[in-house]
C-alpha cells in the first residue's frame, strides 16, 4: 500500500499544473442512476480501475503502473453510453489537453 502512495503522489508532484474535469453526461442530457450502483457513469469510473488493478494483480510482470484519468474516463465513458443506449455521453476537459493525471495507481 505504501508503494502504490508513493508512485501516486510522485505522479501528482511531476504532473503539470492543471484541471480535468469529468462530467457524467453532455449538455442537455440526464445522468443515469441505478438502484444498486448509483450514478451510471461514476459506477463504470470505478468498475473501469478495478478491472485495471486485477489485470496488472494477475500479471505479475506488470509493476509500477498508472491509470490516467484520461484512460479511465474513456473507458467508463464507453461503458456508460453502452449502458444508456447512447443517450449518456460523459465528457472531460483538461488543462493541459492530455488527462495524464493519474485515476490509479499499481505499485
Amino acid at each position: 500500500m505504501e508503494a502504490c502512495r508513493k508512485l501516486f503522489l510522485q505522479q501528482i508532484e511531476n504532473a503539470p499544473a492543471g484541471v480535468v474535469q469529468a462530467f457524467s453526461c453532455n449538455i442537455d442530457e440526464f445522468a443515469n442512476d441505478d438502484d444498486d450502483v448509483g450514478g451510471l457513469y461514476n459506477s463504470s469510473l470505478i468498475k473501469s480501475a478495478e478491472s485495471w488493478i486485477l489485470e496488472r494483480a494477475n500479471d505479475h510482470r506488470k509493476s509500477d503502473s498508472i491509470l490516467t484519468i484520461g484512460s479511465a474516463h474513456a473507458q467508463a465513458a464507453e461503458t456508460t453510453r453502452a449502458k444508456s443506449k447512447y443517450s449518456q455521453n460523459p465528457q472531460i476537459e483538461s488543462s493541459p489537453v492530455n488527462s495524464i493525471y493519474p485515476f490509479s495507481v499499481f505499485a
